[in-house]
């Protein structure tokens, strides 16, 4: 089976709150990417469960320090 892959190039209209709030959560997106990146290098870990596992406890103790 033939993939395609198709490309859109899209312009977003905010208001200036949601363009605040749009690139805010961009800023944390690419924040946990590059936190993952760097615990994967280190551990080098990449089996899914474990990683799961693993992140998944830091973001519960994140959220009961920071609430």
């Amino acid at each position: 089976m033939e993939q395609i892959t198709v490309t859109a190039k899209i312009q977003i209209s905010t208001t200036p709150h949601d363009k605040v709030l749009l690139n805010k959560t961009m800023s944390v997106y690419s924040d946990a990417c590059n936190y993952v990146s760097e615990y994967v290098f280190h551990t080098h870990d990449l089996k899914q469960f474990s990683l799961n596992k693993a992140l998944t406890e830091i973001i519960l103790l994140y959220k009961t320090t920071f609430p």
